[in-house]
């Protein structure tokens, strides 16, 4: 897709998502929980793991191509993408991958769902793929996937030493519950339910400090996904 033709799609994108469908969710906030630094790009958010030894993993691109939000983040910490060992992608959307034309050099691990769109749009190859069962380990962490294709192909979320992050297969509101996103961003609203379903039995015993939400804030513990779950 060329680059104009990308950029607009991603302004409509904004425009959309300004509207009521995402009303009521949680605000998006620059914060660091733990391991975990909030990178806010105005309705979408990528996120900066420290995992031990100096070295970073950023889980999502973000939505615009100069990655600005990241990279003066990385500033911020006195990091470089030298210090950036992998990006792992929840999902090939192009509000979570425009960075990737910025953000060169740094590996990229996402679910073979992405792979086309990837090329397609930023130019970029895996370096891996993430498959449900096979943990991936950077620096000292080990990162847990599961496969969520209702929201689109090769999403997946993720679980790092008990920060779970949804991507796009969920969103938190500002009641502190849990919702999808809306029906028109996902290719099979039926089967999104089903993967939360599925995550919350996948889950049983894990310890989940905070989730975490591409187009909303953070939730404390895991009590809004089963109570969601439940609800269905």
């Amino acid at each position: 897709m060329k680059m104009w033709v990308r950029r607009f799609a991603l302004l409509s994108l904004c425009v959309t998502l300004a509207g009521c469908d995402f009303c009521g969710l949680a605000p998006i906030e620059a914060e660091t929980i733990g391991f975990v630094t909030v990178v806010p790009q105005g309705f979408v958010s990528s996120y900066i793991l420290d995992v031990g030894g100096g070295k970073l993993v950023l889980i999502d691109a973000g939505s615009n191509a100069e990655a600005k939000e990241i990279c003066d983040e990385l500033e911020a910490k006195g990091k470089t993408l030298a210090d950036v060992e992998a990006i792992v992608l929840t999902h090939g959307h192009s509000d979570h991958i425009a960075g990737l034309e910025t953000l060169t050099g740094v590996p990229v691990y996402a679910h073979s769902g992405v792979t086309e769109q990837l090329g397609e749009e930023v130019g970029a190859a895996l370096a891996g793929e993430l498959v449900e069962g096979e943990p991936v380990t950077f620096g000292a962490r080990s990162f847990s996937i599961y496969h969520m294709p209702g929201h689109s192909p090769g999403s997946v979320s993720v679980l790092v030493d008990g920060m779970l992050f949804f991507g796009d297969n969920a969103a938190s509101t500002d009641q502190g519950d849990m919702r999808l996103v809306p029906e028109n961003f996902s290719d099979d609203v039926t089967r999104n339910k089903e993967d939360l379903e599925g995550l919350v039995g996948k889950l049983e015993g894990a310890s989940i400090d905070t989730m975490f939400f591409s187009h909303s804030g953070p939730l404390t513990g895991r009590s809004a996904l089963d109570a969601y779950v439940a609800d269905l």
